[in-house]
């Protein structure tokens, strides 16, 4: 399965940017194959969003903005799943990938924020505690 992580990512500290990382990580341990929105290449975007600025007459910022919601709508819309981090619903973007994965009938998952488990975590706590006699 190919699933699209995302998240708020304007104005958010280092240290809850991590989670698109510790996700990505943990999915693909567990055989998944993973786009979060941090992994879309942006550079070659910056003729075409010139372009859009000059025949726009919005504010740049927000015809950048725009132009990048739709290319990550893009690449969401090439996976089979939709996966988003917590606060999604104050993000605009999170909103529009939300709106576009339910019109296509993608599945949508929240995270919760808690900890990521390990498909064998309780293994390795059980051999730890027999290995330490707390058992």
């Amino acid at each position: 399965m190919k699933m699209f992580i995302s998240g708020p990512i304007d104005g958010v500290p280092l240290n809850r940017l991590k989670r698109f990382d510790e996700l990505k990580t943990y999915f693909e341990s567990n055989d998944y194959e993973i786009v979060t929105e941090i992994d879309i290449p942006y550079p070659e975007l910056e003729d075409d969003m010139e372009r859009m600025v000059d025949k726009c007459e919005k504010e740049p910022d927000l015809v950048t903005w725009v132009f990048l919601s739709m290319k990550k709508v893009w690449f969401m819309a090439q996976c089979d799943a939709l996966f988003l981090l917590p606060k999604w619903q104050e993000c605009h973007a999170c909103i529009i990938l939300f709106v576009a994965a339910r019109k296509m009938g993608m599945p949508v998952y929240v995270d919760s924020g808690g900890a990521i488990k390990l498909a064998n975590e309780d293994d390795v706590k059980d051999w730890f505690n027999s290995q330490m006699g707390y058992n």
